[in-house]
C-alpha cells in the first residue's frame, strides 16, 4: 500500500526493504530490514537529485525505547553518475525500571556507486562488513557483456575469498544464447527460443 503527494511517497508493506543500495554479490546487503510487522517506508524529494527515505519497522510489541529498527540513506542522481547509502540505526534499552534511557547506534551500512554512459554500466558496493563487489556491463561485438567481481568474508567453514564470473548473451531471431564461466572455471551455457507466448 502506498500514498503518493507532494511530501513524497508512505509505503507500507510486510516485506523486507534492502533500502536504496544494490547488492553485488554479498557486498551491499548489510544494512536490510527484515520485516517482523508492518513495514513503513517513507521517500521523499530534496535538492539536487537526492531523493532520502526513512523506514521503520512496526513489529508489534516493539516500544520507541526497545528494539526499533531503523534504516535511513537516501540516493543522489547526478547525471550518470549516482552514489546511494543506507544505514542501520539500533535502538536499545538501557538502565533499571527507575531510571532507564534509550541510546541509538549505526548497527549497519552500505555504500554504493554506479555510473552509466552509452551501452556501458560501472558498479560498486561496499559495506560494514568489509564486503566489496565491483560489476560492469557493456555491449561488444552483438554481445551483451557482464562482469562480476567480489569478495566474501564467510563464516567458519564456509568458502571464502575473491568470487567472480563473466557472462556474455545475444540474441537473434527468436533464439537467445548465454554464455559464462565463474571462478573455478565451470562454464555455463543456456539457449532460449521465442515462440510467441511460448519460451522454450
Amino acid at each position: 500500500i502506498y500514498i503518493e503527494g507532494g511530501f513524497g511517497k508512505l509505503t507500507l508493506q510486510t516485506g523486507d526493504f534492502a533500502g536504496g543500495v544494490s547488492a553485488i554479490g554479498d557486498a551491499g546487503d548489510a544494512a536490510d530490514i527484515d520485516a517482523e510487522g508492518l513495514l513503513a517506508i517513507v521517500e521523499g524529494v530534496g535538492l539536487l537529485g537526492a531523493n532520502p527515505f526513512v523506514a521503520v519497522d512496526l513489529a508489534p510489541g516493539r516500544a520507541l525505547d526497545a528494539n526499533l529498527e531503523i534504516l535511513t540513506g537516501g540516493t543522489v542522481d547526478m547525471g550518470g553518475l549516482s552514489a546511494a547509502i543506507d544505514i542501520k540505526l539500533g535502538t536499545d534499552s538501557a538502565g533499571t525500571d527507575a531510571d532507564s534511557s534509550a541510546f541509538t547506534s549505526i548497527a549497519a551500512w552500505d555504500l554504493g556507486l554506479n555510473y552509466a554512459m552509452g551501452d556501458m554500466a560501472l558498479a560498486f558496493a561496499y559495506d560494514s562488513d568489509n564486503d566489496w563487489g565491483m560489476s560492469a556491463s557493456m555491449g561488444v561485438a552483438g554481445f551483451g557483456v557482464d562482469a562480476t567481481v567480489y569478495n566474501n568474508n564467510a563464516d567458519d567453514h564456509e568458502k571464502s575469498g575473491m568470487f567472480y564470473s563473466i557472462a556474455a548473451s545475444t540474441s537473434l531471431n527468436g533464439f537467445g544464447l548465454s554464455l559464462g564461466v565463474d571462478q573455478d572455471m565451470q562454464p555455463t551455457v543456456n539457449l532460449s527460443k521465442s515462440m510467441g507466448g511460448l519460451s522454450i
